[in-house]
């Protein structure tokens, strides 16, 4: 069996790379981190996706959020919010996308495993 395939878009690449490498030992085939909006709609677009995991500020114009919405309307995947954002208008705008799930940084690998294997689990 082939090993799920997981998109990072963090704007941070050393907790994009930290957490590629979190994902890594946990049994999981981390892509090349996006940095952005765009380099995200670069990777999904050319890389086979099972599930993505979005930071919810990316330091642009452009969100997680609106990675999360375009991944919605184009793709088929689950997609997990991994922010240290716990505010209530944040939460709204995430829950208006409809996450498999929502972690809050600092995260721990079993955390992060658990949220991948639901969300996994949920879209079949």
């Amino acid at each position: 069996m082939r090993k799920k395939r997981i998109l990072v878009v963090d704007d941070e690449i050393i907790i994009a790379d930290d957490l590629a490498i979190t994902l890594g030992k946990l049994g999981y085939e981390a892509l090349e981190p996006a940095l952005s909006y765009n380099e995200a709609l670069r990777s999904l677009a050319k890389e086979s996706v099972d599930l993505a995991i979005l930071d919810i500020n990316l330091s642009t114009k452009k969100s997680g959020i609106d990675v999360a919405h375009h991944i919605r309307e184009q793709y088929d995947i689950p997609f997990i919010f991994l922010t240290s954002y716990t505010d209530t208008r944040t939460l709204e705008l995430a829950k208006a996308t409809m996450p498999y799930a929502y972690l809050v940084k600092p995260y721990e690998g079993p955390d992060v495993m658990m949220a991948i294997e639901i969300a996994l689990n949920n879209l079949q």
